[in-house]
């Protein structure tokens, strides 16, 4: 059987003001993650701080079994950005029928994953 796959923004939805984590997500994140389930991180952040978003993540201990990003250089939509890297990058890796679901915090991203035909939670109001 293949494995279920969530999709995890970062900011604003893992971590919060001042790079702290957001605890009850983070939660979320730690508690789904099992030999059946991977964590897919799929990210507006550039590629360019790929280093430092994993050793964030390690440090807090929070489950990545993949981290996509923004290309370095590129400056387009965040829902733009993610809806690419998710059908030219996500796609080849996993089955559209492997996600499980999203956790995101962005109104427009949350409304791109819905209209992909994706189940997305929305962690926190994203107004902006």
């Amino acid at each position: 059987m293949s494995k279920r796959v969530i999709i995890v923004d970062i900011d604003a939805t893992l971590v919060g003001s001042k790079d702290a984590p957001i605890e009850n997500v983070c939660n979320i994140v730690r508690a789904l993650k099992d030999e059946e389930t991977e964590v897919v991180m799929i990210t507006a952040r550039s590629n360019s701080v790929r280093k430092k978003t994993m050793e964030w993540l390690k440090i807090h201990d929070v489950p990545c079994d993949g981290l996509l990003m923004r290309p370095d250089g590129s400056s387009v939509a965040d829902a733009y950005i993610k809806r690419k890297v998710f059908n030219d990058e996500f796609l080849k890796l996993y089955d559209f029928s492997q996600v499980w679901f999203v956790l995101e915090d962005r109104n427009e991203c949350v409304d791109m994953w819905r209209g992909e035909g994706l189940t997305c939670l929305q962690v926190a109001p994203g107004d902006y």
